[in-house]
């Protein structure tokens, strides 16, 4: 009885120990009762590895399939995140860790599981002339070959295409940060399909640059779109040192005056970076990918509806002399049922749905 808990409990502290710095890096930080979270979750883990990786890879073939394969997968994973929820938010703040202690704790890691065995680094040199010896010796046959290159060919194949979706798409929502960079402006927005563009740039030199650094991903050194309002100092100041440190692919401004006061280094700027400036007017249409559209459930929406408000100024309920009690009364009486039944109603049939537009496309609301 005690033995399978105990060899659960050595594999995650194993795996803890190996994985730890990688933790500390990537996430700057290491949560502390991970072996005990870890020890529950492995009967979900097999499930939920095994199903994600199969609507991955279907669903390069197939969205609609591979969405189907990964509904199968809702109950652990399910189960997996609300035990990491209940979980004791007890953490190790790690932000001093570097690359330096990856490569460090591995290296020694790895001296340590050859060392502490006596003749372990013989036998494993043994092992591999051994091995290579016998290669030499007897080649494999074509027959079996073909298939083992075959399936390493698909396999890397495959890794490379997860990557590179992983790498290139959005996450299928639109996101927009508001920069705090004091007085001035700056906004960074994400489109669905991952495509990044930064609005104006605050009045420090390293205004934007900072801001980026901490809502961009580490390594991310490229922007679709830089936009600049106008030339003010406020606004413009901060964007001449991410057209030096980034990659920008285009950039956005109006008509500018030559006497604005960035006029000068702005356009030194762009000149210096080969960056194409497009002007903009009235009615001009930006392509920042396919639309999408939100719908807003209207159940959201009902607790902020002033019904006194509407009552009174849309309906003519009226109060006239009655005191508030009375009025209040009223109301409840009259006026409720009636929104309550063209609510519900609104909601069954889907009437005045309201939705939340955006993209590159001219529309009106419904």
């Amino acid at each position: 009885m005690v033995r399978a808990p105990l060899m659960m409990l050595i594999i995650s502290w194993s795996a803890m120990l190996a994985t730890w710095p990688l933790l500390a890096f990537n996430f700057r930080e290491v949560a502390l009762p991970g072996i005990i979270v870890t020890v529950l979750a492995l009967p979900a883990m097999p499930f939920i590895m095994a199903g994600t990786l199969a609507a991955a890879a279907v669903g390069l073939v197939s969205t609609t399939l591979g969405q189907f394969i990964g509904w199968m997968v809702w109950a652990p994973t399910s189960y997996l995140i609300e035990l990491v929820k209940i979980a004791p938010k007890w953490t190790l703040q790690t932000d001093w860790a570097g690359n330096w202690l990856v490569a460090v704790w591995y290296l020694a890691l790895g001296a340590s599981l050859l060392l502490l065995k006596p003749g372990r680094l013989g036998w494993l040199w043994s092992r591999v002339k051994d091995q290579a010896g016998e290669l030499t010796r007897r080649p494999m046959e074509p027959a079996k070959t073909l298939p083992i290159i075959t399936g390493a060919v698909f396999m890397t194949a495959a890794a490379i295409a997860l990557w590179w979706q992983v790498g290139t798409g959005g996450d299928g929502d639109l996101h927009v940060y508001f920069f705090d960079v004091g007085q001035g402006d700056s906004a960074l927005i994400v489109t669905p399909e991952g495509r990044q563009v930064l609005v104006d740039g605050g009045p420090a030199p390293d205004s934007a640059i900072r801001a980026l650094s901490e809502a961009m991903p580490e390594g991310d050194r490229s922007l679709d779109l830089v936009v600049v309002t106008h030339l003010d100092a406020d606004h413009s100041r901060g964007l001449i040192d991410v057209l030096d440190q980034y990659e920008v692919g285009a950039i956005v401004a109006g008509t500018e005056s030559s006497t604005a006061s960035m006029y000068a280094q702005w356009q030194a700027g762009v000149e210096r970076n080969k960056v194409d400036v497009v002007s903009v007017h009235q009615g001009y249409a930006l392509d920042l990918g396919s639309r999408v559209v939100a719908e807003v459930p209207l159940d959201e929406i009902y607790p902020f509806v002033n019904r006194a408000a509407l009552y009174r100024g849309q309906w003519g309920f009226k109060k006239g002399r009655r005191d508030d009690a009375s009025y209040a009364t009223f109301l409840e009486d009259e006026a409720d049922p009636v929104f309550d039944e063209l609510a519900t109603r609104c909601r069954e049939e889907a009437i005045l749905q309201p939705k939340v537009a955006y993209g590159w496309w001219r529309c009106r609301s419904e």
